[in-house]
């Protein structure tokens, strides 16, 4: 199966579609699942990652996280920090330090070092 970026101005529909996101990169596995006609907003990310910002900080670490867990097709997001499903469903946390710590995006088979820019995942 093939995985591409889709990002930039395609929204990701979050929370039964309720809310609307613009992640900073979204990475679809196969066809995308369009939540209308008008083919701009999906509703099947596998992998989405957005900078921490400090004017939404609170938000990023509580609400969209939440929100993000809520998406059936996401297997692993990043804010600041990387979240990954467990087989149970559960998920993880993990923490990197240095700017040489490799980030394994398992469900996409690509890798980033912390010092990589998220613009740099355009490659997937």
């Amino acid at each position: 199966m093939i995985c591409a970026n889709i990002s930039g101005t395609l929204r990701k529909a979050l929370k039964d579609r309720a809310l609307i996101s613009y992640p900073h990169v979204t990475v679809v596995c196969g066809k995308p699942e369009y939540t209308d006609a008008r083919k701009d907003t999906i509703s099947d990310p596998k992998v989405i990652a957005e900078p921490l910002s400090p004017s939404t900080r609170n938000f990023d670490q509580a609400n969209r996280r939440r929100l993000y867990r809520q998406l059936h097709s996401l297997r692993e997001f990043l804010i600041v920090e990387r979240y990954r499903r467990l087989a149970d469903g559960s998920w993880e946390i993990l923490a990197y330090t240095g700017e040489n710590a490799v980030i394994h995006l398992n469900s996409v088979k690509a890798s980033l070092t912390v010092a990589e820019r998220l613009s740099c995942v355009d490659a997937l």
